[in-house]
């Protein structure tokens, strides 16, 4: 994958968090990228950046490299948006964290994990990306 412009991040952050504000996915917690048809906030962009295939719990990015969440937890998924994913979405260290905490609730940090329109909106806010009205 070539190196995006900032015009092409945003683009695919803002398909992104639409996705996750759309309805169209189930959400699951702590059980990595997809369960059974749910999906957690990162499993969503994987679907949104699209050009992969899911073989159960593992998805294969066009460029071959994969991440496989079968019970591999937090772990994986970092490894996941370490990759393709995180240039794709132009996505620091500390947002790939902050999304698998405020998916999975991991540092406990709130009274249950959060709902993938409140980690777009934390997202919408911290790359400064506000919601269009209308």
């Amino acid at each position: 994958m070539s190196k995006l412009t900032k015009d092409e991040v945003r683009a695919n952050r803002l398909k992104w968090l639409e996705a996750l504000e759309s309805g169209e996915y189930r959400q699951v917690h702590g059980n990595g990228l997809a369960v059974n048809g749910a999906y957690c906030c990162l499993g969503v962009a994987c679907e949104v950046m699209g050009g992969g295939e899911w073989a159960g719990r593992e998805y294969s990015f066009p460029d071959g490299s994969f991440v496989d969440s079968d019970g591999a937890g937090v772990d994986s998924l970092a490894r996941c948006v370490s990759g393709p994913l995180l240039r794709w979405l132009g996505m620091s260290d500390d947002a790939r964290w902050a999304c698998i905490n405020w998916n999975d609730n991991t540092d406990m940090e709130f009274a249950a994990p959060l709902t993938f329109p409140e980690i777009a909106q934390k997202m919408r806010g911290r790359w400064r990306l506000p919601k269009e009205q209308g």
